[in-house]
């Protein structure tokens, strides 16, 4: 089997969080939403025959704008110090329908947050927990499927920021299904 990604709602900009982040979280608008499509022989797997898609998982890590290959591993690619980073980094699949009524496999990223203005883009890897006999746990095995970079976006500063951007159809529709993505009613500023 293998895996195609692709980025269905990229962040566009951000304003810096506080510290501590739990009283001045700010979140990245809109939320990052990645759709995952596994094949077999080069045809699209349908979403509600893959099994076990609880063994599925997507974790972030931070990159600057200017990274702009997907690295083959971590330590190919600048990473940008964790504690920069705010929220949470990672999400397991969800079974949901897009715009037209087809269900898909997606990654929600509702809750992430940057502390320091700059340019910036996502490293995006998919897990997958199978077996192995090697693994030092019996039985488990943690093996990356996949991987992506989003889009360079944007954090601004608390006097440069724009205002936030209104929630786009998608997130309404996902949150319409379930999906746990804080919606705001904000008004963005001229």
């Amino acid at each position: 089997m293998d895996y195609r990604l692709q980025i269905i709602q990229s962040p566009a900009l951000g304003r810096m969080c506080g510290l501590p982040a739990k009283r001045d979280k700010r979140l990245l608008g809109p939320p990052l939403i990645i759709q995952l499509r596994p094949h077999i022989d080069n045809e699209e797997i349908q979403p509600e025959y893959l099994e076990d898609i609880h063994l599925y998982y997507c974790f972030l890590s931070l990159r600057l704008a200017d990274d702009n290959h997907t690295p083959a591993s971590a330590r190919d690619s600048p990473l940008v110090h964790s504690q920069e980073f705010v929220g949470t980094p990672i999400s397991s699949l969800s079974l949901l329908m897009n715009h037209s009524g087809k269900q898909g496999l997606y990654f929600c990223f509702p809750d992430v947050g940057i502390r320091s203005p700059g340019n910036y883009r996502l490293f995006c890897k998919v897990f997958k927990i199978t077996e192995s006999v090697d693994s030092p746990i019996i039985g488990t095995c943690v093996t990356n499927v996949i991987r992506i970079l989003t889009n360079p976006f944007e954090i601004y500063s608390p006097n440069a920021y724009p205002g936030s951007l209104p929630p786009t159809r998608l997130t309404r529709h996902l949150v319409m299904q379930g999906a746990q993505i804080h919606i705001s009613n904000a008004k963005r500023r001229n």
